[in-house]
């Protein structure tokens, strides 16, 4: 699992020629194959489906999708939010039971990752299933702060038709339009915000 969660491509080649396990689980039942996939790494999905892996849709149905994994010590749809810029993908995770709301590292939500790493798609997608916009992590901090730390138009404004409360403040009680001013520096973010 480690060497596909890292795209050691001639490493998993020797590991099959020596006879590992390739639907070998962990203790959330995810396989190479999903590491491998979260991770961004299609060949090494390519050669594992090759060498009698379980499709992705089977290793889905039977992990759990809402605990971190071991190895990557985040939950699976943040992992794949971080490292694979695949909308399909996601939406595939949430159809076989991710919750949209489960939290990962610092009591961030998928949607608080996605607005910080600007990822507008997977916001989407998030949004389409019901993500909760107005959770804040350990730092009070929401998805719309991230958004506007970024200086983001389209992602605040998108959060903001879902209905995030602008007026959330974080642990230091600052609010949206603080960071839109002081870091994201959006003229047309900080006049929506006011």
């Amino acid at each position: 699992m480690y060497a596909a969660m890292k795209g050691y491509k001639e490493t998993v080649k020797i590991l099959i020629a020596n006879k590992a396990e390739v639907n070998k689980r962990n203790r959330n039942n995810a396989n190479a194959l999903l590491y491998a996939y979260m991770f961004g790494h299609k060949d090494i999905v390519d050669i594992l489906l090759q060498n009698g892996s379980d499709s992705l849709d089977k290793t889905l149905e039977s992990c759990d999708l809402n605990q971190r994994t071991f190895l990557s010590m985040s939950i699976p749809l943040v992992t794949a939010i971080i490292h694979l810029d695949d909308d399909a993908f996601l939406q595939k995770l949430i159809d076989n039971g991710a919750d949209v709301n489960c939290r990962a590292f610092d009591d961030n939500t998928a949607l608080m990752v996605a607005a910080s790493l600007n990822e507008a798609g997977a916001v989407k997608v998030l949004l389409k299933n019901n993500a909760d916009v107005n959770l804040q992590n350990r730092y009070g901090i929401t998805a719309l702060i991230n958004a506007c730390m970024n200086g983001n138009l389209e992602i605040a404004k998108m959060l903001l038709d879902a209905g995030a409360n602008k007026r959330i403040k974080t642990n230091e009680k600052k609010d949206a339009l603080y960071y839109a001013k002081i870091k994201g520096k959006n003229r047309e973010l900080i006049r929506l915000l006011e």
